[in-house]
């Protein structure tokens, strides 16, 4: 039922977003003179994208969100942000926005978000009251590679020869991203596969993985 809601919510605040970028764009026709029509024909010239009338109207009642292939489509014909039209935040945010937003999130989170944007992906810090992120543990969005991503981001603890990590219960609804802290300025990101997860410690409502020095295999933002 949580998560059915937070669907409808994502799906209802992206309708906002798509019907004021249409607003905003002196191509687009008014509402009930042609939008929907217009927005179908244009996603098939520009794109090849084919879709029906009925799913553009899902889009701006807010019954249903497109899916990622077509979104970037859908942003590069009304010239908007993907990561804004998808999200709800822009890389372009002020400088006050930003502010707020980093200070507001950990350091390994933060280290993650940058090394993102450095590789030229858009990160996104999780809205206040946003559902999904609170369920699932989501510590940042992002779009790689025209591809969009939820992660969570656990800061190891050095035990013995090995690090420990504690992995929300509900792990399955993100993409698991280990940071370890090497010296001062250097950090290793690890990927941290599900059946690895799955040999942990049920710690309530966390997991206790324990990764030796030789099961550590740093990752790049390549790999996505």
């Amino acid at each position: 039922m949580a998560i059915a809601y937070a669907e409808a919510k994502r799906a209802a605040e992206f309708a906002k977003r798509l019907t004021d970028s249409c607003n905003k764009d002196p191509r687009v026709p008014n509402l009930n003179r042609g939008r929907l029509t217009w927005l179908r024909r244009r996603l098939k010239e520009t794109s090849d994208v084919i879709v029906s009338v009925e799913t553009v109207r899902k889009w701006f009642s807010g019954d249903s969100k497109p899916r990622d292939d077509k979104l970037r489509h859908i942003a590069r014909l009304l010239e908007v942000d993907e990561a804004w039209l998808s999200l709800g935040v822009s890389q372009n945010a002020s400088s006050g926005e930003q502010c707020g937003q980093i200070i507001s999130v950990n350091g390994a989170v933060n280290l993650v978000a940058g090394l993102i944007q450095m590789s030229g992906g858009h990160p996104a810090f999780p809205a206040v009251g946003d559902l999904r992120a609170t369920e699932a543990a989501i510590d940042l969005y992002a779009v790689i590679k025209r591809t969009h991503y939820a992660f969570h981001i656990e800061l190891a603890q050095s035990v013995g020869d090995g690090f420990r990590f504690m992995i929300p219960i509900n792990y399955q609804n993100a993409v698991q991203i280990g940071v370890i802290r090497r010296a001062s300025l250097v950090c290793h990101l690890v990927k941290i596969p599900s059946g690895l997860i799955e040999a942990g410690i049920d710690c309530g409502d966390k997991i206790e993985l324990i990764m030796t020095e030789n099961g550590v295999a740093a990752i790049r933002m390549d790999d996505f």
